[in-house]
């Protein structure tokens, strides 16, 4: 994560379809934890993946959100271990992400997590979470950030799935040709030994 760049996202105050941004929340409390896992799901479907950072107040209105910072405690409730073990409980395939604390961006402390784009397969919420009775994101369902409004949600709409299928099919592509290239590295070199071996015999 380019510490710059995201100095420049925190002060633009703009969320994106990359980027996601959480007032200060503990760790602890379960809705921070669900919050957490519905970005991680959707963020994760999207090409090049994301950032989620904690520490700025949405507007009462339109406009940017304001950079507030964490208090200290939110700050510290946060740890990769817990986040990722937590995310990965309802992910399948597994997420990788990286959690950041970030000391200082004018004064003030903020928690960054990078969630990168899916390896292979696009990843699918493999348990619910509920919190307090509600279900904030559900088993067997594939979440996104969406084009009609940015936000983390189920996917709903044509264009939100093409986009996600046109990234799997890049990598399922990618792994065939290079499948392919190692097949063809192998045929040649077999190609080459028994070459040599009939030569050998000529002698």
């Amino acid at each position: 994560m380019d510490l710059r760049e995201l100095e420049q996202i925190i002060r633009s105050g703009r969320e994106g379809l990359g980027v996601e941004f959480k007032q200060s929340m503990n760790w602890t409390d379960d809705a921070t934890k669900a919050k957490v896992v519905k970005a991680a799901l959707a963020i994760t479907n999207k090409r090049d993946g994301g950032l989620l950072v904690f520490g700025l107040t949405p507007p009462a209105n339109a406009g940017p959100h304001a950079f507030t910072g964490m208090s200290a405690a939110d700050y510290q409730s946060f740890n990769q271990d817990d986040v990722m073990a937590k995310v990965n409980a309802h992910a399948a395939p597994s997420i990788d992400l990286t959690v950041h604390h970030v000391p200082n961006i004018d004064d003030k402390q903020c928690v960054a997590i990078e969630i990168r784009e899916f390896v292979d397969y696009p990843v699918l919420c493999s348990n619910d979470v509920v919190v307090r009775g509600n279900v904030i994101v559900a088993k067997g369902r594939v979440y996104c950030r969406s084009r009609r409004m940015i936000e983390s949600t189920e996917v709903r709409s044509v264009e939100d799935m093409r986009d996600i299928i046109e990234i799997a099919v890049e990598k399922g592509l990618n792994r065939y040709f290079r499948q392919r290239a190692i097949e063809d590295h192998v045929a040649k070199a077999m190609d080459d030994a028994e070459k040599f071996r009939r030569q050998r015999g000529d002698l």
